[in-house]
Formats: structure tokens, C-alpha cells, sequence
């Protein structure tokens, strides 16, 4: 009785509650008839998150809804058509559906920020013209090309907690048109190497189109031999993380993903030294293999970050506009 008191009460507030805009918005109606507007968050274990303008957000059971509503919901769980929930959204390569304006409409990204993004885009993209973005079928491992965020959390190893899930804000990503997922596990494997967190980059559509693997004591951190070379100051993409110190360096390695993805490789470490060549040098203090009179320290974080073909092209078309501003070259 106190857990139906309490969903009656919770739906009751979601109506007096003020309206998000008509660009995400969807009419929800309870089993009584009463109706609110509000945009779906998730659906998972048949309880329903809906998030107001005011960004207060909240799970109400799925058996509260009408019919008509909880067939709308298992229908966008399944990753079928969905109703037209965006309107003026905007299909992109890939499938892809962002904002209407997702261009950016003021310029605050760093020069080097955005040559970093344009670097590793051009990698994903490869010679592929534009509209011939090759679309792959999974980005890694069991994740598809836009692949319902709700399919992905069934297939998370036991034990994982969920870090977040919010609105992206980035400079240089889609305005208002994706949110980023944030995942915790003692060891997510990648490349034989574990990291303990996961972030998915997902469309309006709730669908993935980009993944990250973040290893925050770098430790475990394996090259494929050795690294292409040193791309500073980001080592992080998604949450712009850089290098700040005389000290320390951003390795980077591109490792094809296959099918229009690419898997763009950085960490954060001490910077590489020169070492003289000493005969009988204990096997510890040995340089690493491929890089001979060369000697590094600590790694401090390991990243793997997924980048599909799709996805990097919006990317290119952000920096474009920056590079019409005159902010690049």
C-alpha cells in the first residue's frame, strides 16, 4: 500500500510540474487518465525514469502508464521504430540523431583541443568521402552501432554500479544531442588490459555511438608494441582531461577497430628519458621493448576510446566551423 502511495504521489507531482521543451518532450498518461509532458531517461527492471525541465528526474513503475504508453516504452526498449518523440531532429550519417542544433553557436574550445579531435577523426574516417562513412556493425565487443542504451546495461557483468548519467556538455560534441552513461566494474577487459570504468556516448534516440574504457591507475597499461608517438595535452577526449606538467607526456596509438571504428589509445605518464647505453643493466631497469636507450616512469591513466566512422565525421563538421571563424587553420 506505502509503495502504490508513494508512485500515486510521485506522478501526482511530475503533472504540476513545470513543462521541459517541446524539442524533447513526450505526453505520458497514467492508468487514471491524467497526462504530463516530460523526456524518457530510461527504462529498466519495468521502472520508468522521466526527467523534468527543471532537471529533477524520476522513476515511477511501468505499470502505473496507460497501454498505450507502456507498448510506446517496450517498443523503444526493443530498439524498434519509435514515435516521433524529437521533433526537428535531425538524422545524421550512420543513423545517428541529433538537435536541430547541434552545430555549435558560440565558439569556446581550445585550439588544441580541436586539432587533437580533428587528428584522430581523419584516422576513423580514413579516405571515405563524405556520406560514405563506412558504418560498422559493433564498435567493441558485444556493443552495436547505436545499440539501445537499456540492451547494453542487460549485457554489464554482475556487480558493476552505475556512475551517471547526464546531459553532455562539450565544446567540440553535438550541442544537445547526447547523453554520457558512466559504468564502474572491478576490471571491464579491453585488449587483455582491465579498466574499471565505461562511458557510452548516447544519441537522442538512446542509442550508442561512441565508447570509452578508462583505467585510472594506469598500471595495467599494454602498447601494440610501442606508442605512434606523443599528442599533448588531452588524454582524455570525453571529459578533457590534459597534461599540465613539464614532467609528464601524452602517448597516443591508433589501433583499427575494423568496420569504420578505430580505437584511439592515450595515457598520461611520466615523460620518457634517455638512458646511456649500460652493459649488464639489471632486466628491471631494461628499456621496453622497441625503444631502445629509451626509459619511461609511472603511467597515471590508460584510455581506450572507440570512435566509429559516423560519429567522427559530426565531429569534423564542428571543427569546420570553428576553422570558418578563424579560430584554426
Amino acid at each position: 500500500m506505502k509503495s502504490s502511495l508513494r508512485l500515486v504521489l510521485a506522478f501526482t507531482f511530475l503533472l504540476h510540474s513545470a513543462a521541459l521543451s517541446a524539442e524533447t518532450l513526450r505526453t505520458f498518461t497514467d492508468a487514471k487518465g491524467r497526462s504530463l509532458r516530460a523526456s524518457l531517461v530510461s527504462i529498466q527492471n519495468n521502472q520508468v525514469t522521466l526527467k523534468l525541465e527543471n532537471g529533477q528526474v524520476y522513476t515511477i513503475g511501468l505499470s502505473t502508464l496507460s497501454q498505450t504508453d507502456q507498448q510506446w516504452l517496450k517498443t523503444s526498449r526493443t530498439g524498434g521504430e519509435t514515435p516521433s518523440s524529437f521533433p526537428g531532429a535531425q538524422p545524421l550519417p550512420g543513423g545517428m540523431v541529433f538537435s536541430p542544433n547541434w552545430l555549435p553557436q558560440t565558439l569556446t574550445a581550445k585550439r588544441e583541443l580541436l586539432e587533437s579531435l580533428e587528428f584522430y577523426c581523419k584516422a576513423a574516417i580514413g579516405n571515405a568521402a563524405r556520406g560514405k562513412e563506412p558504418v560498422p556493425g559493433n564498435i567493441v565487443g558485444a556493443i552495436r552501432w547505436r545499440m539501445p542504451i537499456d540492451e547494453v546495461i542487460q549485457t554489464l557483468p554482475r556487480g558493476y554500479n552505475k556512475l551517471m548519467e547526464r546531459p553532455m556538455v562539450h565544446s567540440c560534441l553535438p550541442t544537445d544531442s547526447l547523453t554520457l552513461c558512466g559504468f564502474q566494474f572491478k576490471s571491464f577487459l579491453d585488449r587483455e588490459q582491465p579498466f574499471n570504468q565505461m562511458f557510452l556516448l548516447i544519441d537522442k534516440e538512446r542509442k550508442v555511438v561512441s565508447v570509452q574504457f578508462v583505467d585510472q591507475n594506469g598500471k595495467n597499461v599494454r602498447w601494440f608494441p610501442v606508442p605512434d608517438g606523443i599528442r599533448e595535452p588531452y588524454y582524455n577526449l570525453i571529459s578533457l582531461t590534459h597534461n599540465g606538467s613539464n614532467g609528464k607526456e601524452v602517448p597516443y596509438q591508433i589501433l583499427g577497430g575494423g568496420g569504420g571504428v578505430v580505437c584511439i589509445k592515450t595515457a598520461f605518464r611520466d615523460k620518457t628519458m634517455q638512458v646511456p647505453n649500460i652493459p649488464n643493466l639489471p632486466p628491471n631497469m631494461q628499456p621496453p621493448g622497441g625503444m631502445p636507450g629509451m626509459m619511461t616512469g609511472r603511467t597515471y591513466e590508460n584510455v581506450h576510446w572507440y570512435l566509429p566512422a559516423p560519429f567522427a565525421r559530426t565531429i569534423l563538421d564542428i571543427v569546420d566551423v570553428y576553422r570558418k571563424a578563424g579560430v584554426i587553420r
